[in-house]
C-alpha cells in the first residue's frame, strides 16, 4: 500500500466521523452531547479530542513539591527560553536566505537549518510510529511543564488533553486564561516559558542517552567495525547465490571504509556521485582472460566490447585508462571477468581519492552508463559482493544498523529501535523548543513576546494597549518569517 492511498484512507475516516458527528448532533442531540460531555470527546474536521480530569490530581501534587526548587527550575527555565529566542529568530532567518541561495546554486555547501519534518516528504514513511510516538511524548513532556509552573502560580487547571490532527498526535492542557493574564508579567514568563524548558531538557536527555546508548549495550553489542544488515527487500538487485545475506557486516564500499551507518550514506553517496573507479591490473592477466568481440558498439553511454553470452557470465567491458604499467601494449578495450579482475587485483585507481598503479600494473575501468556504477561491497565473511547499478538502489534496499550482535542469540532491532526513538526525541523536542518559543500565532512565543514587551517597555510606554500592539507587530513579522521559511522548500520544489 502507497503512501498516497494510506493518506486517502485516514482523510476518509476523519470525513466520515465529521460527518455522523454533525448528523448525531442533529438528530441525537442531548443523548450524543452527553455522551460526548461523559467520554471527554470532541470531533471536528480533522481533529479528534480527549479531554479528561485524571491528571488533574498529579499535577497539582507536583505544583507544590519543593515549591523553592520549583520556583529556581522556573525560573532558570525562563532565564533559557529568553536566550534561546533570538537564537531561534536567527536560525529561522538563516534557514530562509539559505534556501533561497540553495535551490540556484545546489553546490552550497549543508548547514544548519530549520526544515518542516514531514513523513514522507523528508522523513520515511516507515518511520512514522517513530514519529508518532515522540511527537505525542515531546508535547505530553511540553504541557506539563505548563500545568507544573502553573499550580506553581496559582493558576486554575480545569484538566489535559489528547488530540489527533489528521494523522499526528500530541498533547494539551487547560489553563484558566483570565487568572493567567492577570498574573504579574515575571509569573507569567514562568509559566508561558515552562513547555519550551522541558523541551530543552528531554533534547539534552534524548542526546546523553544516545551518547550513552553504544556504551550501556557493549557486552552484547560492537560498533564502530561495520553495518550490520538487518533486512534486505526481496526484489533488491544485491541478492544472489553470491549477493549480501541477512547479518552480513559490511566494512567497506568500494575503498571507501564503512563504520557506522554515517560512513554507510557517506560512501554510497560518494559512490553515486564519482565515476566508477579502476582497478590496477597486470598485462598479463588482460592477456590471458580477454574475450573482447571486434566492435564495439555504444550502449548506454558506455562501450560494449563483450557479447551477450560473455555477459550473463559475468564479464564486462574494461577500458585502458593510463599505460603506466611499462611499454607492453594493452588494447584500449578488453573483455574481463568483473570477479576475477576484482579479486586478482591490487588497488583502486583514476578516480578521487585513490592512489595511482605500481609502476608494473595497468588502470582499467569498466565501461558503463553514467548512471550505472560497478560497486565492490566488502563484508568480514563471505566473497565480495559485486553490484551493477544505481548505488541508491542498494540504500533503498538494504536496511543497516550500527550495533553489531557478538552472539546470533542477540537481536539488533532492540538498540535499533532504542537509537531511533532517541534521534527523533531529540530533533523533535528541539524542535518544537526553537518553534514555540518564535514570536508567530498559535504558539507560546506570541504570549512570551506580549509579556516581554510588559516587562521591557512599562517605564516607557505607560498605555498597556499600545504595548500590546507593538507585541503584535513583532508576533506578526515572526509569523511571516515562519511561513516563508516553512514553503519556501515546496514551492522551490516545483520551481526547479
Amino acid at each position: 500500500m502507497d503512501i498516497l492511498t494510506i493518506l486517502c484512507i485516514i482523510g476518509f475516516i476523519h470525513c466520515a466521523l465529521y460527518f455522523f458527528n454533525t448528523v448525531f448532533k442533529s438528530c441525537c442531540h442531548y443523548p450524543y452531547l452527553s455522551l460526548l460531555k461523559k467520554s471527554g470527546l470532541e470531533v471536528n474536521f480533522m481533529m479528534i479530542k480527549c479531554f479528561t480530569t485524571f491528571l488533574n490530581r498529579p499535577l497539582q501534587k507536583w505544583g507544590i513539591w519543593r515549591p523553592r526548587f520549583l520556583q529556581w527550575w522556573f525560573s532558570l527555565g525562563t532565564f533559557v527560553s529568553l536566550l534561546l529566542l533570538p537564537i531561534a529568530i536567527i536560525i529561522l532567518a538563516r534557514s530562509l536566505v539559505l534556501e533561497l541561495m540553495r535551490r540556484p546554486s545546489s553546490d552550497a555547501p549543508p548547514s544548519v537549518v530549520l526544515e518542516p519534518v514531514i513523513p514522507g516528504y523528508n522523513l520515511p514513511f516507515s518511520d512514522i510510529g517513530y514519529y508518532a510516538i515522540t511527537l505525542l511524548v515531546c508535547t505530553f513532556v511540553h504541557e506539563i511543564g505548563h500545568a507544573v509552573a502553573a499550580v506553581r502560580e496559582d493558576v486554575h487547571i480545569y484538566g489535559t488533553g489528547f488530540f489527533l490532527l489528521f494523522m499526528f498526535p500530541a498533547a494539551c492542557v487547560h489553563l484558566d486564561s483570565s487568572q493567567l493574564n492577570s498574573l504579574a508579567p515575571t509569573r507569567r514568563l514562568r509559566i508561558l516559558c515552562a513547555g519550551v524548558w522541558h523541551n530543552v531538557v528531554l533534547a539534552l536527555y534524548a542526546v546523553l542517552f544516545l551518547s550513552a546508548l553504544p556504551w550501556a549495550l557493549q557486552p552484547f553489542f560492537t560498533t564502530g567495525e561495520g553495518v550490520y544488515v538487518m533486512r534486505i527487500s526481496p526484489d533488491s538487485a544485491v541478492l544472489g547465490p553470491t549477493g549480501l545475506r541477512r547479518q552480513d557486516v559490511i566494512n567497506k564500499l568500494n575503498d571507501c571504509s564503512v563504520t557506522n551507518s554515517v560512513t554507510w550514506r557517506k560512501c554510497l553517496l560518494e559512490a553515486l556521485r564519482n565515476q566508477t573507479p579502476g582497478y590496477c591490473i597486470s598485462a598479463e592477466f588482460v592477456r590471458e582472460n580477454d574475450e573482447s568481440i571486434p566492435e564495439h558498439p555504444v550502449v548506454g553511454g558506455g562501450v560494449e566490447c563483450c557479447s551477450k553470452e560473455s555477459n550473463l557470465l559475468g564479464r564486462l567491458c574494461f577500458q585502458l585508462v593510463d599505460d603506466s604499467g611499462g611499454p607492453v601494449e594493452l588494447p584500449e578495450h578488453s573483455c574481463l571477468s568483473a570477479r576475477e579482475l576484482i579479486e586478482s587485483g591490487s588497488g583502486f585507481c583514476a578516480a578521487q581519492s585513490l592512489t595511482s598503479c605500481a609502476s608494473h600494473l595497468h588502470c582499467l575501468r569498466p565501461t558503463v552508463g553514467n548512471l550505472t556504477k560497478l560497486v565492490t561491497i566488502h563484508r568480514t565473511k563471505g566473497e565480495v559482493v559485486l553490484f551493477l547499478g544505481n548505488p541508491a538502489e542498494i540504500y533503498q534496499t538494504v536496511r543497516v544498523t550500527d550495533f553489531v550482535p557478538k552472539w546470533n542469540i542477540y537481536d539488533p532491532l532492540i538498540p535499533q529501535i532504542l537509537e531511533s526513538l532517541l534521534k527523533y526525541m531529540y530533533m523533535i523536542s528541539s524542535g518544537l523548543a526553537i518553534v514555540n518559543v518564535l514570536p508567530a500565532f498559535l504558539f507560546d512565543g506570541q504570549h512570551i513576546t506580549a509579556a516581554l514587551c510588559d516587562i521591557l517597555l512599562s517605564n516607557y510606554v505607560k498605555d498597556p494597549t499600545m504595548r500590546l500592539a507593538v507585541s503584535l507587530c513583532a508576533t506578526v513579522l515572526g509569523t511571516i518569517l515562519l511561513l516563508f521559511s516553512v514553503a519556501t522548500p515546496f514551492i522551490f520544489q516545483y520551481v526547479y
